[in-house]
């Protein structure tokens, strides 16, 4: 076993499944050569001794070395492999649908699954559409898909296509930021200003409690023991009972809400109102919009200054609960307008949504007013209702451990209901110099090395070896290469030898900074022989397709990226440079070499599988 190449583990008859390890045993006999007889001789020693025994029972009387490979395999398939009932799977495949939370991406593969040993033959194609679209949850995206017309070309790819974009249209539109904007664009925010007596009656949490006049201006406003000011306003207090006034009360309009002398002075006096459509006021002023959980701010004034909204809350106010629906699960939560997410804690996911919500990753920090970080479990995308309206794939947060659940400043935005500050819970920016210093190892000049492995450049069997006397290089760049030879060697990219059977010549390029990058011209040597490495380039839409629901962005260009690939003996011996300072063996993935950009495209996929909003092309890495 110690000269084979890979390895075979023994088959655990109470775990492993012998149609997987059948596949495992073929991909080794056929790595090793292993041929005819030869190949029942192999598996008999690898399977183990529970395995073996088992096998020799069901070979009684004959013994397992006088039948051959393919007979025992058969035998071991006929034991271990349930007989499939047809109807049965097809049952379980009619009957399943898109559940709470699922995407698109991971009730597809599930369709797809389930139908594996339906044998529906050539009629898949149209059954797995059927399917889909009768599965899907009802919303805006079976609206979507419902849309199509669907002809005997239509594939199922393309309708899981249309949801798919459908779905990701809707993500973005959840995840968008969670401020009120001015007409000019400013976002619109109020700072509160007390005495110091008062905020030693300040709770944890603050509530909404504005009075009529408040509420006729569209803004949260005079509390009992508190009062806002706007940071424009350049007037002291006079007491904890007193708010802070420009304009006198009397002087408010009653067509837009704000304090000017005049209804006939009033811009918006010929305006029509957006829920009750009569003409002669904004509809922040109409009686239909008379709430305490809903002030809506239609416009504000084109000389407000910028505020941020705060109130107050004293031992005797109580915080304000509406009931909501998520997932068609009744619940409870606090309207907390500092906090800038929809959260619930770890004891209400477990008891109410675990059994059918996967979490997402949050790959974000999240803080309290204090600063003290906030351990987030994950996310999950829901379907979330308040009164008569209904907001599809909406974020919801779970907290762990966890207090009251909150509606946060996203569900605001969603219901359209304005109040002011709470807990501040919101997103920071990591301290770049931090991650600096936590990752030094990657902000050094010295040359990155992936440790995990070792590649090989593969040649055909017709491969000879062919030598190529160093070419002359221009006296402009002489020194230049001279001293990239002598920083390579240092860095351990390459290493002199003495002589070599393979020599292919030098080739600087210059690169857009001025400086130079030494290749070699493997075209007419080692790139006539070696083996392709088949593996695709990913296309554009497909980079944009992974990274469509971002906001910001961030792309990491690797550092000498090919060089930082380590290969083993044999192929740095055949990918020697030929140069005027003499033979240098290469260590490290070169420049030049056909397979070079396939190898790499594949490492740098696999290793950010898995991971959302991550995209690569070559050594180009985009992050959202």
């Amino acid at each position: 076993m110690a000269s084979y190449l890979g390895s075979l583990a023994q088959f655990n008859v109470d775990v492993d499944s012998w149609k997987i390890y059948q596949e495992q045993l073929e991909q080794f006999l056929e790595v090793n050569k292993i041929k005819n007889d030869l190949r029942k001789s192999a598996f008999l020693s690898c399977i183990g001794q529970d395995a073996y025994k088992l096998l020799r029972d069901l070979c009684t009387p004959q013994l397992p070395k006088e039948k051959s490979f393919e007979e025992l395999c058969a035998l071991m398939e006929n034991h271990f492999t349930p007989k499939i009932n047809i109807f049965r799977e097809r049952n379980n495949f009619y009957a399943a649908s898109q559940q709470d939370g699922e995407s698109i991406a991971d009730y597809t593969a599930r369709l797809r699954n389930l139908s594996t040993n339906c044998n529906f033959g050539d009629k898949l194609e149209g059954i797995l559409i059927d399917k889909f679209v009768f599965g899907l949850k009802s919303g805006r995206i079976k609206d979507r898909v419902c849309e199509e017309k669907p002809t005997s070309e239509t594939t199922f790819s393309q309708i899981v296509e249309i949801a798919l974009a459908k779905e990701t249209y809707l993500f973005n539109e959840a995840d968008q930021v969670n401020w009120i904007k001015n007409k000019k664009g400013q976002q619109f925010r109020q700072k509160y200003n007390t005495s110091s007596a008062e905020h030693k009656n300040f709770g944890s949490r603050y509530a909404v409690h504005g009075d009529k006049g408040a509420k006729n201006t569209g803004v949260s406003g005079v509390q009992k023991h508190g009062y806002f000011q706007s940071k424009g306003s350049n007037k002291n207090s006079k007491g904890n009972n007193q708010a802070v006034n420009t304009v006198p009360e009397n002087n408010i309009c009653r067509v837009c809400g704000k304090r000017h002398t005049g209804i006939q002075n009033c811009k918006y006096k010929n305006y029509r109102c957006n829920l009750c459509g009569t003409v002669g006021h904004l509809a922040k002023m109409c009686n239909k919009s008379k709430s305490t959980n809903f002030l809506n701010v239609e416009s504000v004034d084109d000389g407000t200054h910028e505020s941020l909204i705060c109130n107050i809350e004293t031992n005797g106010l109580k915080p304000i609960i509406l009931d909501v629906k998520i997932n068609n699960v009744k619940l409870k939560a606090q309207l907390d307008s500092g906090s800038g997410l929809t959260v619930i804690s770890e004891k209400t996911f477990y008891e109410l949504f675990n059994k059918n919500t996967i979490l997402k990753n949050v790959f974000k920090n999240v803080c309290g007013y204090t600063g003290e970080k906030i351990n987030i479990l994950g996310f999950f995308l829901a379907e979330i209702s308040f009164k008569d309206r209904v907001c599809e794939l909406f974020k919801i947060f779970v907290v762990e451990k966890g207090g009251p659940n909150l509606l946060g400043r996203d569900f605001m935005e969603k219901f359209s209901i304005k109040l002011a500050n709470i807990n501040m819970l919101d997103y920071t920016e990591l301290n770049f110099e931090q991650l600096k210093n936590k990752y030094s190892k990657l902000f050094n000049n010295d040359l990155g090395e992936y440790v995990h492995e070792k590649f090989k450049i593969r040649l055909r069997d017709n491969a000879t070896p062919i030598f190529y006397k160093p070419r002359q290089i221009p006296f402009a760049f002489k020194e230049q290469v001279e001293e990239q030879l002598c920083r390579l060697d240092k860095l351990g990219v390459i290493s002199q030898v003495e002589s070599s059977e393979w020599g292919s010549p030098l080739v600087p390029i210059l690169k857009s900074d001025g400086k130079i990058r030494l290749c070699a011209d493997y075209k007419v040597t080692v790139n006539k022989f070696v083996q392709d490495v088949k593996y695709p380039l990913p296309r554009i839409e497909e980079i944009f397709q992974k990274v469509s629901k971002g906001k910001e962005f961030s792309k990491i260009d690797l550092s000498e990226a090919y060089n930082q690939l380590v290969l083993d003996e044999e192929s740095s011996k055949i990918l020697t440079w030929s140069t005027h300072k003499g033979l240098f063996k290469v260590h490290r993935l070169p420049y030049g070499v056909s397979p070079a950009s396939a190898i790499f495209q594949k490492l740098i996929e696999q290793l950010f599988q898995g991971h959302d909003c991550v995209a690569n092309f070559l050594d180009d890495i985009i992050i959202t």
